[in-house]
């Protein structure tokens, strides 16, 4: 998909203001996670299995769903290289109770995501995080405006100076536009950004977040003592294996 300009118009008294809670059959705190992986593999998604989730950023137009394991503590956790503010790289769960997975080129109603992310607490869906990276797809604005309702927006700017190469300076603008559709049990916002890279070149993305953000953080916790756990013990092991050192 090619860039596009980004326009976004609201467009009063169309939408039936239902309240947003996912997207098509992807259901926040309903869809479980064997649903969601045979769905996806009926749809002809390919699933696998891997602590790496570098994997998910290799592929072009692959329909893949990758699911992060529980990393080996033994072994070294390979975090992902790619670059983007957009995507950003998930270790794998620690806790038993999390599982993630992630969905290349995901389209539905001729809406487009590069990417989902879908993150799971105690087999249920609790976070759903779709990203276009370095462009925008009209379809998602119109498809969230035509059916839900618009209860906060925000706006930013940032002018920015250039230097090329040849020490030539230009002025551009980057600019983050927000819009809040739910917030209270399930909070649901879309956002999209245009910036400048250490190049200076223009790159854009946008993010469509929904979620239940209480269960999300009781899933941050959990993750959080248990990696605290795990590190305090592999500490006091170092200790015992290098005590006469």
């Amino acid at each position: 998909m090619k860039q596009v300009l980004f326009l976004c118009v609201l467009i009063p008294g169309i939408c039936n203001c239902q309240k947003i809670n996912g997207i098509g059959t992807l259901l926040i705190n309903k869809t479980t996670i064997k649903n969601c992986i045979d769905s996806f593999e009926k749809l002809g998604y390919k699933y696998l299995i891997d602590d790496d989730d570098s994997k998910f950023f290799q592929v072009s137009n692959e329909q893949l769903v990758l699911e992060l394991k529980q990393p080996d503590p033994t072994k070294v956790v390979i975090k992902s290289t790619y670059e983007s503010p957009a995507i950003i790289p998930i270790e794998a769960p620690f806790s038993k109770n999390m599982r993630v997975l992630r969905i290349t080129n995901f389209e539905i109603s001729d809406v487009f995501f590069n990417h989902v992310t879908l993150e799971f607490y105690k087999d249920t869906l609790i976070t759903i995080s779709g990203v276009n990276d370095d462009q925008f797809d009209p379809n998602l604005l119109k498809a969230l405006q035509a059916k839900y309702k618009v209860i906060d927006t925000k706006e930013k700017k940032n002018p920015i100076t250039c230097v090329n190469g040849l020490g030539i300076k230009t002025q551009y603008e980057e600019w983050q536009y927000e819009l809040t559709f739910r917030k209270d049990i399930i909070e649901a916002e879309y956002s999209a950004h245009k910036y400048y890279n250490d190049k200076c070149k223009e790159q854009a993305f946008e993010l469509l977040y929904i979620g239940d953000v209480k269960k999300e953080k009781i899933s941050r916790n959990e993750e959080s003592a248990i990696k605290k756990a795990q590190d305090k013990k592999e500490k006091q092991t170092d200790k015992e294996k290098y005590k006469d050192f």
